[in-house]
Formats: structure tokens, sequence, C-alpha cells
């Protein structure tokens, strides 16, 4: 199993993501800007490509988070680019670094996943993620490589691009799907879901018709964002209350891990018998319930 994977990113009129000289140029409108920083709580993990944290230094964190409820963020460095001093290895929200296994780069992280030869092995990471790491879901937000890579490997579920009222121009400006070019039959093909226009602009919601490259046989990934979001606690407190209603007695057998709230990041304990409500209804709602380790835990 996998990951969801849900691609996002901005470009302008012509398909640029940048200047020639991957100069940053503001594409998204304000409302694109409220988009994302919505979507981005939906999800457990946002990810990008070194080249982002070398042009952009990014903290990829809320400005109201903290190191509990921001996302996990995730770094493709496969020859250890990333300076001791980014953004993204601060204190602010966890980070996992990913290099190739040659690399023996070391950075002050919570985790450096070592994974391919030559390239960085896509599929095997985002396996390792789910099931090691417990994140059900990705945001990957670039750059043109990155976003290139997870459509060559045939690993995206989702994709929106804001497509913004301007022009950049150049003949080698990075576009949302940069890096090597490779063929496909026929292209990547995508399904237009959605078209809305957010200022002077418009976001296109795509979903792939086929796979290029299946990247496993399982069951494709684990779950998507839920399309509405509530603290943990909230809902804990809830599925207590309601499963309290329908039968008094909870006893303690049962481990969920709750964490992604700054009001509650704790081992809860109930019965997977004598309350079928909380573990087949309200569990699969819990942000991050299965991760295997929690920032407040290490």
């Amino acid at each position: 199993m996998r990951p969801f994977v849900h691609v996002n990113c901005a470009m302008s009129a012509d398909g640029k993501i940048a200047g020639e000289d991957r100069t940053q140029v503001r594409i998204s409108s304000d409302e694109d800007k409220t988009r994302v920083k919505a979507l981005r709580r939906k999800y457990d993990a946002i990810l990008v490509g070194v080249g982002t944290i070398i042009a952009d230094d990014p903290h990829l964190t809320f400005k109201d988070g903290d190191y509990d409820t921001n996302p996990i963020r995730i770094v493709l460095d496969p020859h250890g680019r990333t300076p001791d001093e980014a953004q993204v290895l601060d204190e602010r929200a966890p980070t996992v670094m990913v290099t190739l296994e040659g690399c023996d780069r070391e950075w002050d992280c919570e985790e450096t996943v070592r994974m391919g030869k030559e390239e960085i092995d896509l599929p095997a990471v985002m396996e390792y993620l789910a099931e090691e790491i417990g994140i059900e879901n990705v945001i990957v937000e670039g750059g043109g490589v990155t976003i290139s890579k997870f459509f060559k490997a045939g690993l995206v579920d989702r994709y929106t691009v804001f497509v913004g009222g301007l022009i950049i121009g150049g003949a080698d400006a990075p576009t949302p799907c940069d890096g090597d070019g490779w063929v496909a039959d026929g292209g990547a093909k995508l399904a237009l879901k959605d078209c809305e226009v957010l200022g002077n602009g418009a976001l296109l919601t795509f979903e792939p018709v086929r796979r290029i490259r299946p990247a496993t046989t399982q069951r494709p990934f684990l779950r998507e964002p839920s399309l509405f979001t509530l603290p943990p606690s909230t809902i804990l407190r809830m599925a207590l209350y309601v499963s309290a209603s329908l039968r008094p007695s909870i006893s303690a057998s049962f481990d969920i891990v709750i964490d992604g709230s700054a009001a509650i990041s704790s081992m809860m304990r109930v019965s997977r018998s004598s309350s079928p409500f909380i573990t087949s209804v309200i569990c699969p709602l819990l942000p991050n319930s299965n991760r295997n380790w929690s920032p407040s835990l290490l």
C-alpha cells in the first residue's frame, strides 16, 4: 500500500511555474492562496524536491501550527544538497529526508530514508512512508522535476493546477512537469473533473484515466483526506458520547494513536468488541490514526 498522492501547483497562462532563472513569480490569486492553505491542513504530509528547497527555502508549515499539528515535511534530495540551515529542517514540524542509498549525508531530522541507487525509488519510498511511518496521504507541491517523476511512476491520484492570468515566457522557464523528457503511449491521460474561477485565474482538477507504469499490484493507496476536518479530540469526544449512549461499558483493550492536534496527542484505549461504532465509523475519520511514530512521543 502507499499514500494517496495529490499533486498541486500553479502555472502561468503559458504553462510556466517560474522565470528562466528559477526566480519565483507570484502566480496564485489571493483566493487560490486561501485554498492552498486549507488544502494543506487536510494532508498528513507535504512533499517537495530539493530544487524547491534551494530556490525558495520554504518552511512548509502553517502560521498557527506547531510541531504536533503541522504536517510531516518530506524532501526528495538524491545527492544531499539540502543545507543544514534550511527552514525545512527547523523545529516547527517533523521532517523526513529521502536520498539515494549511496549518499552518506546526514541531517538533523526525524528520519532519513535511503532508497534507490541511481535515482530515488519512488514506489518503494511511498510504500515505506505508508507502512513504516503511517502516512496515509501526501500533497506534492513541486518542483517540476519532482512532479514529473511522480507522473512517470504512475503515482498521481489527483492533480490540481491553478492557471494564473499572466504570461512569464522563456523557452527554458520551468513547467509543472519538467526534467528529462519521457514519452508515454498517448501521453499521461487525465480526466478533467472540475474547473473553478478563483480571482484572476482558474483552478483545474484532474484525475488520471490510467497509470503510465503501475507502481504496485496492491491496493493503490490508503486513504485520501476527508472532505471535512475536525480535531481528533472533538471526534473522540463525539465517539465516546455516542458509544456510551449505545453501550455504557467501554473496556480498555484496543490502542489508537491519536496525534495531529495540540489539544490531544496521546494513546487512547477503547474496546473493539464493546464499541464497534468507534472502531468501524470513527477511527477512519481520525487524522493519522495509524501513524507509527508520533512527534509528541519521539
